[in-house]
């Protein structure tokens, strides 16, 4: 029961933060991302090393306008799929009409 009142919000923050991620992952190229799976998974508590992260993160939403056609297409691309998704989970739920 607790699971399924918290699978919405959860799933919502996933996303939130994946669309928050969209430039930086697509400026990286996918080059680093082997590095940065391995330092999640060697995960030392570090305030300093995750600020720094949402910096550069942050950032990328400035760079990402001076990258390739191709980088700001794809950006737009996975941020709208996302954007999508996010009001897919968030739109309100029917009630059932059928008497059944």
């Amino acid at each position: 029961m607790l699971f399924r009142c918290l699978w919405r919000p959860l799933l919502t923050a996933a996303l939130l933060a994946a669309l928050f991620l969209v430039p930086s992952l697509v400026l990286m190229g996918g080059e680093w991302l082997p590095e940065l799976l391995g330092a999640v998974e060697n995960y030392v508590p570090s305030w300093v090393g995750l600020l720094k992260f949402l910096v550069f993160s942050a950032l990328c939403w400035v760079w990402l306008w001076e990258g390739s056609a191709l980088q700001i297409l794809l950006a737009l691309l996975l941020w709208f799929c996302g954007s999508w998704a996010l009001a897919l989970i968030l739109r309100p739920r029917r009630a059932k009409t059928s008497p059944l």
